[in-house]
C-alpha cells in the first residue's frame, strides 16, 4: 500500500476518533439546558465547541479528502478506493481502546472480514 494512502486511512479513523471525543464533549447537559435562554444556550454550546479534540478532528476529518487526491495521482482507483475500507476495522479498535466504548461480537467479525477483504483484494494475486 502507497504511504500516503496509508496516511489518508489511518487519519481518517483519527479524525473520526477525535471528532468523538470533542462531540461527547460539546453536547450540553440535559438538566441544565431546560428553561435555558437561547443566547445562553448559544453561548453554552460556543464555548463547550471549542475544544481541541472537536476542532483538531475536524481538521484531520477536512484534510483527508486532499491526502485521498493526492493518493490517487499515483495509484488506481480500485487499489485506493479497497484500501479505505481498513478504515471502519480502525475505528472499531480505537473506540473500544480510546474511547471505551462496548464493541459486539457483529462488530468484531465485520471489521475481521473487511480486513480479510482488503487483504484479497490488495495483497493476494
Amino acid at each position: 500500500m502507497n504511504l500516503l494512502l496509508a496516511l489518508t486511512v489511518v487519519l481518517s479513523a483519527v479524525g473520526q476518533l477525535l471528532t468523538k471525543a470533542g462531540a461527547d464533549r460539546t453536547l450540553p447537559d440535559s438538566d441544565s439546558s431546560k428553561n435555558v435562554s437561547p443566547f445562553a444556550a448559544v453561548r453554552r454550546f460556543l464555548r463547550k465547541a471549542a475544544n481541541p479534540f472537536l476542532i483538531c478532528g475536524l481538521v484531520v476529518v477536512a484534510a483527508v479528502p486532499f491526502l485521498y487526491t493526492r493518493a490517487l495521482a499515483s495509484l488506481s482507483l480500485t487499489k485506493a478506493y479497497g484500501a479505505t475500507g481498513l478504515t471502519y476495522p480502525l475505528v472499531i479498535f480505537g473506540s473500544a481502546v480510546i474511547l471505551r466504548e462496548r464493541i459486539s461480537l457483529r462488530h468484531i467479525a465485520g471489521g475481521l472480514l473487511i480486513f480479510a477483504g482488503f487483504l484479497v483484494w490488495n495483497v493476494f494475486p
